[in-house]
């Protein structure tokens, strides 16, 4: 077929660049996801909009767990407001588990690097995200979680009723969700697949 439009078929002289790819399944990335988020802020100081290791607020909180480990795994997402809400409105699809299984304490339906979102007020907007992680030690249904209440980050068990976790759980308004992995990909800034080991 020939153009009528001299030039036409030599608008893309090249070809198209391929989209971001970081080799790994759904399944791949999300367990990716829990585990380097556990591995990389445990044990670290929880301040309200911190800047991660080192910057001029150190520390991290919620937000910043699932943010900045997705920066660190080479994710470089857009973030306009620094908040639970902005995650979840923008980079997440529904999990296979519920807001009522969590709080029921029914976590069947988990997948490690789920999160759960928590609106401490009830005002509709959430405040807090924790990242759901499985057995971790001596814990069947733990939660990676920036907690203001320990002031660091730190797993807490789900199965225990009394933690400050669970009872945020019990108390609040909730939802779980997940990163929208075919999303967040398209924001991965190497030429190379992540390699798992």
């Amino acid at each position: 077929m020939e153009s009528v439009i001299p030039g036409d078929f030599d608008y893309f002289s090249s070809p198209l660049p391929l989209p971001p790819d970081d080799g790994l399944t759904d399944a791949e990335f999300y367990d990716l996801f829990g585990r380097h988020a556990r591995s990389r802020w445990l044990g670290i100081d929880f301040t309200y909009f911190g800047t991660g290791i080192g910057g001029n607020n150190p520390g991290v909180d919620g937000y910043g767990t699932v943010v900045f480990t997705l920066q660190d795994l080479g994710f470089d997402i857009s973030i306009s407001f620094p908040t639970a809400d902005f995650i979840f409105d923008n980079y997440t699809v529904p999990a296979d588990a519920t807001a009522a299984d969590v709080q029921d304490g029914l976590f069947d339906d988990f997948q490690r690097g789920d999160l759960i979102f928590l609106d401490y007020d009830m005002d509709s907007t959430f405040d807090h995200v924790a990242i759901y992680y499985g057995v971790s030690n001596d814990m069947t249904h733990a939660a990676l979680t920036a907690s203001d209440y320990y002031d660091e980050v730190l797993m807490e068990d789900l199965d225990d009723y009394n933690s400050p976790l669970t009872q945020d759980i019990v108390w609040s308004n909730v939802a779980v969700r997940r990163l929208n992995h075919k999303l967040v990909e398209s924001f991965y800034i190497y030429n190379t697949p992540i390699e798992l080991n």
